[in-house]
């Protein structure tokens, strides 16, 4: 039982890296333009300052971290 759970996270952790790396360009591209028409949208407003407009798409490992962080214990404890 334990090694059907252990395939199930496993597998569930190999679906997310090919979905990353199949969609990264997608959210570089994504990102890219929400910083465009943010500073489009801020460049009419008469700010005294103008303010860095900066992103970050977090690796694959971050979000894999985070993943099993948030859902390994559920998983786990999920009855098949």
């Amino acid at each position: 039982m334990k090694e059907e759970i252990k395939h199930k996270y496993d597998k569930n952790v190999e679906n997310f890296l090919e979905f990353y790396s199949q969609n990264h360009q997608l959210f570089e591209e994504a990102a890219k333009t929400y910083q465009y028409l943010i500073a489009e949208f801020l460049k009419d407003k008469n700010l005294k300052e103008f303010p860095k407009i900066t992103y970050r798409i977090k690796t694959k490992e971050e979000c894999t971290k985070k993943f099993v962080l948030k859902y390994r214990d559920s998983i786990e404890e999920e009855k098949l």
